[in-house]
């Protein structure tokens, strides 16, 4: 799935959607200055996220015993869970103000 801005098209920044906390900065797009900002959905899609990893890992841990090797290979499972999460699920920003068409010069909000 490709995310990108909702007003003029133009990819939104990767480490915006996977690095940003929830309560955390919004998002301007560069090309045409809209302001986008996470819904109820990527924090759902956060706290799902870093439960099923709180569990994954505690629970490998039981099984297995507490060696690091076993992290080595738990922790890029949660990473890939983590991307997967995030990039495929739609809906996870909304625009709360438009940008300018025709890549008009940036005017003060």
């Amino acid at each position: 799935m490709r995310h990108e801005c909702p007003f003029c098209g133009h990819p939104i920044s990767k480490s915006w959607l996977f690095f940003s906390l929830p309560g955390g900065s919004d998002y301007i797009c560069p090309h045409c200055h809209a302001h986008l900002k996470a819904t109820p959905l990527r924090y759902v899609i956060n706290v799902f996220v870093v439960t099923l990893a709180y569990f994954i890992m505690m629970e490998s841990a039981k099984k297995i015993g507490m060696g690091w090797e076993w992290f080595a290979i738990v922790l890029p499972l949660v990473g890939l869970i983590y991307f997967t999460a995030f990039w495929f699920t739609p809906g996870q920003y909304k625009m709360v103000h438009p940008g300018y068409k025709n890549n008009e010069t940036s005017k003060t909000h």
